[in-house]
């Protein structure tokens, strides 16, 4: 996750230290997170984060996992960014359909 956090943090053109003041923690424990140490950010601090890089928590769960898969994302910042991008698009696409439709998608997806 880390990883993931400065790639797109960097990707938006956005310092450590700017972040960590518009997230509310500290430059040092966003570096610690950011290098995957203990003492990572709290759940609402990810949230912020998240929103602040233009996306939402499950879609940095998301890319983070993709990166198992696709290591290689993670050396091509544009298309890691644009990745996460189309993870909130269809996010927010889900939410915008009907109970029914949103059922018929998870029934789909097997979820």
């Amino acid at each position: 996750m880390g990883s993931v956090l400065r790639a797109l943090r960097e990707y938006r053109g956005l310092s450590l230290e700017e972040t960590a003041r518009l997230v509310g923690v500290s430059a040092a424990n966003l570096s610690r997170t950011e290098r995957g140490l203990p003492g990572g950010l709290h759940p609402r601090h990810l949230e912020r984060i998240a929103a602040l890089l233009g996306t939402s928590t499950v879609g940095l769960f998301a890319v983070a996992e993709a990166l198992t898969e696709a290591p290689q994302l993670l050396h091509n910042p544009e298309e890691l960014a644009a990745y996460a991008d189309r993870l909130v698009a269809v996010q927010q696409a889900y939410l915008k359909v009907s109970g029914d439709r949103r059922r018929e998608v998870d029934r789909l997806l097997g979820i």
